[in-house]
């Protein structure tokens, strides 16, 4: 039948199975042949890879997180709960604000003494300017509210050189807007003439 010195270990009397990749050990060779005879046999793979072993141990990690919260009738559910605000990972409402007349010509003078002379004006510089600029009474000329960044002046300026070397542009919309506002006009014209 079954050659036993073949399942004997060296080390001790002990008897493994035959069956490949069964990693059942036994310590007599009744329950080792009782054991084949029945089939339930133990697979494992001999070698576990390094992906295996991780997630067995993630799995162990988890397994033990184990959160022990009893409700008594006189609780309140909220005492449970995070002190994290919501949406704390969420992108801020971006705001469009318009700038004031006061800060816009400042930068149109600015802007156009750039224009004439040559040498653009930094913006990082007219910033910082803003910051410190007087009246003539020796006031802040821009309260804080006023105070603009470099790239929002950057920006303007950029929109400000566009429309300094293409007029014709502006007029353009401007000639589209009038023709658009007329036929607007023709046609509620008509719509009273016809409801009347």
């Amino acid at each position: 039948m079954l050659d036993i010195a073949e399942f004997l270990t060296r080390d001790q009397r002990t008897f493994s199975c035959i069956e490949p990749g069964c990693s059942k050990i036994f310590q007599s060779f009744s329950k080792l042949e009782s054991h084949i005879l029945f089939g339930k046999h133990k697979i494992e793979l001999n070698r576990k890879t390094t992906f295996d072993l991780i997630k067995n141990k993630w799995k162990d990690s988890c397994s033990s997180i184990v959160e022990h919260s009893v409700l008594s009738r006189n609780s309140r559910l909220d005492q449970g709960l995070s002190t994290t605000q919501m949406g704390w990972a969420l992108k801020k409402e971006r705001r469009n604000v318009r700038f004031d007349e006061k800060v816009k010509d400042y930068l149109r003078g600015i802007f156009a003494g750039g224009e004439g002379s040559g040498r653009k004006a930094n913006a990082a510089d007219v910033a910082r300017n803003m910051r410190v600029c007087r009246d003539e009474a020796g006031g802040k000329l821009f309260a804080p509210s006023q105070y603009l960044l470099p790239s929002q002046i950057a920006s303007f300026f950029s929109r400000l050189s566009i429309l300094s070397h293409n007029p014709r542009q502006q007029q353009t919309e401007d000639e589209d807007l009038e023709s658009a506002i007329q036929m607007i006009e023709v046609i509620e014209a008509i719509d009273t003439v016809n409801s009347s």
